[in-house]
């Protein structure tokens, strides 16, 4: 998996979609705020970091500055992606013109669907549970009322600005025809609008816009289009993946784990301890002696430490 990067304007919206990579294996992923964003340690040792800015209330120049700063605090990140709320409230343009001024030379996707939710866009418009959104309650918050329901007309509330659209009917030749599409009809707009009504239209949404940009993606979305756009980049055999190492404890000795064990080792370069749990358990010396014996035989785990309870 590659190492993303969200931008969110509320905590909500960036542990939602943490939560999605959160179960992959292998993933780490977290939400940080405030002055945490200025720790590059924690932002550089977890794959998937979500920023939440808590920004979606606040006027438009000071969002725009408190999101630039998050975009450069993700700098490392091979995909950036900006959260936006699934009914579309907040400093919708704004922020997405201040992402794409941190990363020039890119492309905003926005896909405002997230269908598991009930919410769908279908010739531009975006519907929550089949009505349009601005006359849902989303039309009548206190803070950010929705006053339009058209994607492109939301964006250019503060975003002035050639847009791109793609809707239902291109999506239905999967992923290759919406290649072509945007091969024969896409101008070199920043900000490019994708209708979807079902999960599936946001995979072939994914793999096409990959195909078509490459890394030239900003995500804007709810939250699935970023995950199916970061499974299509790693699903990419040209890319290179951070290399890890993994420490498997092995307790069993039926013959299912030890043909899993052999597997192992035919396919892949690894180290095998076999600990003497007896001499874990006697006592604290004989504990030691057994970790001495272990690190002097098998120097690629040199740092590793027994903990038994």
């Amino acid at each position: 998996m590659i190492n993303v990067g969200i931008v969110a304007d509320d905590l909500t919206g960036a542990n939602t979609n943490c939560s999605l990579f959160a179960p992959l294996q292998g993933i780490s992923a977290i939400t940080v705020f405030g002055e945490g964003i200025k720790d590059r340690q924690i932002i550089q040792q977890h794959n998937v970091v979500a920023i939440s800015t808590n920004s979606r209330a606040l006027p438009v120049k000071q969002a725009k500055k408190i999101v630039a700063q998050a975009c450069q605090a993700l700098s490392d990140k091979r995909l950036l992606s900006k959260r936006v709320d699934s009914t579309l409230r907040g400093n919708i343009g704004a922020e997405i013109a201040a992402t794409l001024a941190v990363r020039e030379h890119h492309v905003a996707v926005v896909v405002a669907a997230y269908p598991v939710s009930g919410r769908i866009t279908r010739n531009g418009i975006l519907y929550i549970n089949n009505v349009p959104v601005a006359e849902t309650a989303a039309g009548l918050d206190v803070k950010m009322p929705v006053t339009d329901s058209g994607v492109a007309n939301i964006i250019h509330q503060q975003f002035d600005t050639p847009i791109f659209s793609v809707n239902i009917e291109q999506l239905n030749s999967r992923a290759d025809g919406i290649v072509k599409y945007l091969t024969d009809n896409y101008r070199n707009e920043k900000v490019v609008v994708f209708d979807a009504v079902t999960d599936g239209h946001l995979e072939e949404i994914a793999e096409a816009t990959y195909r078509f940009f490459k890394d030239k993606i900003i995500p804007v979305d709810p939250g699935p289009y970023t995950y199916h756009l970061a499974q299509a980049i790693a699903r990419d055999p040209q890319v290179k993946h951070q290399k890890q190492n993994y420490l498997l404890a092995i307790g069993s000795v039926s013959s299912t784990t030890l043909g899993q064990i052999a597997a192992l080792k035919s396919s892949r370069r690894c180290f095998l301890a076999k600990i003497d749990c007896r001499q874990l358990m006697a006592s604290i010396k004989a504990r030691k002696a057994e970790e001495l014996r272990l690190l002097n035989k098998y120097q690629p785990i040199r740092t590793m430490r027994f903990l038994v309870w």
